[in-house]
C-alpha cells in the first residue's frame, strides 16, 4: 500500500501546508480533501494524476477534512464520494462555523454521492463508523445542533489485507 500525504499541517520544502488532511492511497483513493485547494496543488507538484482517482472518502464533516472537496472533484471528474450522512450537519467550534461551507447540490452534480450510516465494505476498504468515543477526550467547544459534537459522523478507513 502506498500513501501520499497531499495536505497536512506541515509540508516538505516546495509543497504547501494548511490545517487539514488529505491522503492519496494507491493512486486511486482520496481520504479527506483538506481545507482549500492545497491538496490539489500538492498533487500536481508531486506528479499525482488525480484523473486516476476512483473514489473519495471523507472522515468527518469539519472544514479541514471536507473543505477542499470542490477543488478535488474538479481534478478527478465525477467519481464515487463516500461520507457519513451526519457529515453534512452544521458544525461549530465555539461560535465559529466549522462545517462544509459550499452548496451541497453543486457537489451532487460533481460526484456520485453515497451517504453512509454504520459499517460497510467498499472497493477493498472496510469502513468503521461505530467506534466508541470518550466524550471527555473531545474538545467541548465542538458543537452540533447546540450539543457537544461526539463525531458520530466519523468514519475510519481500513484497507483490506493491510494491518
Amino acid at each position: 500500500m502506498k500513501v501520499t500525504i497531499l495536505c497536512n499541517d506541515m509540508a516538505r520544502p516546495g509543497l504547501f501546508s494548511e490545517h487539514g488532511l488529505s491522503l492519496l492511497i494507491d493512486d486511486e483513493t482520496i481520504f479527506d480533501t483538506g481545507m482549500t485547494d492545497v491538496a490539489v496543488k500538492n498533487a500536481d507538484k508531486l506528479g499525482a494524476d488525480l484523473s486516476r482517482v476512483k473514489r473519495i472518502f471523507i472522515s468527518h464533516g469539519h472544514y479541514d477534512h471536507i473543505g477542499g472537496l470542490p477543488y478535488m472533484l474538479a481534478g478527478t471528474g465525477k467519481i464515487d464520494l463516500y461520507l457519513h450522512k451526519k457529515a453534512l450537519v452544521p458544525k461549530y467550534s465555539g461560535d465559529r462555523f466549522a462545517g462544509f461551507s459550499y452548496q451541497w447540490k453543486d457537489i451532487e452534480k460533481m460526484a456520485k454521492v453515497h451517504l453512509l450510516e454504520g459499517n460497510a465494505i467498499i472497493d477493498g476498504f472496510t469502513i468503521l463508523n461505530d467506534v466508541p468515543t470518550i466524550e471527555e477526550n473531545i474538545d467541548p467547544n465542538f458543537k452540533v445542533n447546540g450539543h457537544h459534537d461526539l463525531f458520530e459522523d466519523e468514519i475510519n478507513l481500513i484497507k483490506d489485507g493491510v494491518l
